[in-house]
């Protein structure tokens, strides 16, 4: 994704990625913390930010089966300052 600074002094951004779903599994939380990373931009300029969500993200603990189970279905990987300030929003599934 793409950071501007609009300021007028330099500043940093924190970019979080989350991913929730998928819907109707209530043995996941609704959201986890998939990868997050730390942009500096000058005054006036930009700053590609690039996050890799690692794939253990989509999965979720099974304490019956004792190990980790990878759900199907849709899940939407969402971007922003905080779970609470996310911008960007994609659709991912999961087969």
């Amino acid at each position: 994704m793409t950071v501007r600074n609009a300021g007028s002094r330099p500043g940093r951004e924190v970019v979080q990625v989350y991913v929730a779903g998928p819907p109707g599994d209530s043995r996941r939380p609704v959201r986890v913390l998939g990868a997050f990373g730390i942009a500096a931009v000058a005054p006036g300029e930009t700053a590609e930010v690039t996050l890799r969500v690692p794939a253990r993200v989509f999965a979720r603990y099974d304490e019956e089966a004792g190990g980790w189970a990878w759900p199907r279905g849709r899940f939407t990987v969402e971007v922003g300052r905080s779970s609470r300030d996310l911008r960007l929003t994609a659709p991912v599934m999961s087969a």
